[in-house]
């Protein structure tokens, strides 16, 4: 339970959340003016330029998300030896119906942010190329904090 929540689940969530708010300063808006933002798009009188950048930021940590849960993936494939170790040594021939669903967990995603239908239901847009480098790198955190809690078990 401690890894699941004070690890993977931290290590994710903090990911996400800075991703959120990374999203919103990239398109111009601060945290002063989020705060201001908040009750607007709250109760549903937001500008629509506002309501875009809400979906652009929600889709980013969405997407953060799925690619934290896809290191959570990495990181629990043992309980001892480092993600990246397993990532060499096993690669995907260990298990590779792992591989099949993160496969499928990444094609359901991008459904879901490109796919009009899909999109629209989920209120999901595109991400925009400037936060790509945040959701690559959300399943690398999430394994180098897994990590970290291994190495501190050894020693």
């Amino acid at each position: 339970m401690l890894r699941a929540y004070l690890v993977l689940g931290l290590s994710e969530a903090v990911v996400s959340m800075t991703a959120y708010l990374l999203s919103w300063q990239q398109q111009g808006v601060g945290w002063a003016e989020l705060r201001l933002a908040a009750p607007l798009l709250l109760h549903g009188e937001a500008g629509a330029a506002l309501v875009a950048s809400q979906q652009q930021a929600s889709s980013v940590a969405f997407s953060c998300i799925v690619a934290g849960q896809i290191g959570v993936a990495m990181a629990c494939r043992s309980e001892h030896r480092s993600a990246f170790v397993n990532l060499v040594q096993q690669g995907w021939r260990r298990n590779p119906l792992l591989w099949l669903g993160i496969a499928a967990e990444i094609i359901f995603t991008a459904l879901l942010l490109y796919w009009p239908p899909l999109s629209r239901l989920a209120a999901m847009v595109p991400i925009d190329s400037r936060a790509l480098p945040m959701v690559l790198l959300a399943p690398l955190v999430v394994m180098l904090a897994d990590d970290w809690r291994k190495s501190r078990l050894t020693t």
